[in-house]
């Protein structure tokens, strides 16, 4: 069974002053402002790193059909959502960004500390698959947590799958697989997730001012990150041999028409290559190798634990024979049969 979406622990952010509507009277606040992490959430309770995502503000005016304006948790944002990518640069979703394009001048991102960073726009380009890369002047400090994406071919089925939805909360269930297709003469792979139908929120967002561009992304149970998926209705999902992304690593990289260097390196990662693969390239390799040699003779303890690949007690020569034994080995690629559906728990 996946966990209930409870507006309560959905809310990820606290507001202050918090918007209020009382008795059809124009609202004391437009707006709800977020100013920090709410304690006792989802997100609290998974230890999640959202600082990934730029903070949005919950608004009055952005409703949907009879919501009830009397609660604060039916109002929405107007504002697009963003990824960061890297410490410079976010991801957005092109179309919406075309629709209010004076958004990527206002940015926002909290870190993991709840302060709130205000980053400086420095340009903005379009690529194709729905995305934009905004980039900032300077780069955001530590606080705040660039995000890798990961190749939804390799996503397990039973993965914890989230939205962090247009009001700030997330809605999140268990993957069971998706449709497959097949392309380049490669095995079929999964390039969509079948949800379960929540209570509140239904299957999905209903389409209310801000849903576009919504992040979706999982957290790997084998080193607890997490990783972005992709952007609904605004660049969704993501492989490693997709035009689109191929392009985007390019300009991060700086081989780009403008040449202006820009060295960030940005790769997928491939999820179910198991507790050996430390590094998620869907590979076991000397990469591999060479963190369990890092961690070598030290007892199998706090950080070094996942080392201990053989469970006893140290980190020492069996634990490279068990990588040694794995060697080679690739990322499965998790594909959906409807004749035998998946019931995770």
């Amino acid at each position: 069974m996946r966990l209930q979406y409870t507006y309560e622990e959905s809310d990820c952010y606290e507001y202050d002053p918090e918007a209020t509507y009382i008795g059809g009277a124009p609202p004391i606040r437009s707006e709800g402002i977020p100013v920090g992490w709410k304690k006792g959430s989802f997100a609290m309770q998974d230890g999640l790193d959202l600082s990934s995502f730029n903070v949005r503000n919950r608004r009055y005016n952005n409703k949907a059909g009879n919501t009830n304006l009397d609660d604060i948790n039916n109002w929405n944002s107007g504002y697009w959502a963003t990824v960061l990518i890297t410490p410079k640069h976010a991801i957005g979703c092109r179309h919406y960004w075309r629709t209010v394009p004076a958004q990527e001048r206002k940015q926002r991102f909290m870190g993991k500390s709840g302060k709130i960073y205000y980053p400086e726009w420095e340009s903005t380009t379009e690529f194709n698959g729905d995305r934009i890369i905004i980039t900032f002047k300077e780069e955001l400090p530590e606080d705040v947590t660039p995000i890798q994406g990961a190749d939804i071919g390799f996503v397990p089925v039973g993965s914890k799958i989230y939205q962090l939805t247009n009001q700030g909360m997330l809605h999140y269930m268990y993957s069971k697989g998706g449709k497959v297709t097949s392309y380049g003469g490669r095995p079929p792979r999964v390039y969509d997730f079948e949800y379960e139908v929540d209570d509140i929120m239904g299957e999905r967002e209903g389409i209310w001012s801000g849903d576009s561009g919504t992040p979706t992304f999982v957290k790997d149970e084998q080193d607890g990150k997490l990783y972005w998926l992709g952007n609904k209705w605004g660049g969704f999902p993501m492989r490693d041999d997709d035009a689109t992304v191929l392009e985007m690593q390019e300009f991060l990289r700086g081989v780009t028409s403008d040449a202006r260097p820009k060295g960030y390196e940005w790769e997928l990662a491939k999820l179910s290559g198991g507790e050996m693969d430390y590094n998620n390239d869907g590979i076991i390799d000397s990469a591999d190798l060479g963190n369990v040699l890092a961690a070598f003779g030290m007892d199998a303890k706090g950080y070094y634990e996942q080392f201990d690949l053989n469970d006893d007690g140290k980190v020492d020569s069996g634990d490279m024979g068990q990588i040694f034994a794995n060697w080679g080995a690739t990322a499965e690629m998790v594909v959906f049969d409807p004749q035998k559906p998946v019931d995770p728990v």
